[in-house]
């Protein structure tokens, strides 16, 4: 996600609202997510429908691994910032736990379409591909991945959804 408008709204809040957000995001930092939980609990309503709100309120959510409420936020996000590939990426990671790779696998190819320079969508594309017994296709996405960001090579070889693809890529 772009972090220049979530700093912008940052700035914007008044000290004690902004403090919750930041000790929030530094729980979370130091995989504390329950006490990023109760921070962002003692937000007011009235800032619980911002965008800061709902992105550290996501990342919470998947740290707790309470993917259902993961699912919703990403998918609110994502439909109220559809030019921020992160939440189509978040989404898809969340659906993939709580519902299957399926249907995660159909979110980031409609994300592949409308960001197909993001090399993180082609690399989970191929993990995705990869655990579904769809080799060929794995080989292709994460060729695109690499030719966009040569660091997936690295993670490919670490990437346990890739191993059928390990003795190729070594």
């Amino acid at each position: 996600m772009s972090e220049l408008p979530l700093e912008k709204e940052l700035a914007s809040l008044p000290d004690d609202i902004r403090w919750l957000f930041q000790r929030a995001d530094g729980f979370l930092d130091l995989r504390l997510p329950s006490r990023a939980r109760e921070e962002l609990d003692r937000v007011p309503e009235r800032f619980c429908d911002s965008q800061l709100f709902r992105t550290l309120a996501l990342r919470t959510a998947c740290d707790l691994k309470d993917w259902r409420s993961a699912v919703v936020l990403a998918e609110t996000l994502r439909l109220e910032h559809p030019q921020e590939p992160g939440y189509w990426i978040q989404l898809a990671y969340a659906i993939r736990r709580a519902d299957g790779i399926d249907r995660a696998r159909q979110v980031l190819t409609a994300a592949q379409e409308k960001f197909p320079e993001v090399a993180t969508i082609a690399f989970n594309l191929a993990c995705y591909d990869c655990q579904t017994g769809r080799n060929a296709e794995a080989r292709v996405h994460l060729q695109r991945a690499i030719t966009l960001e040569p660091a997936c090579h690295a993670a490919a070889l670490e990437d346990e959804d890739l191993m059928p693809l390990w003795p190729e890529l070594e």
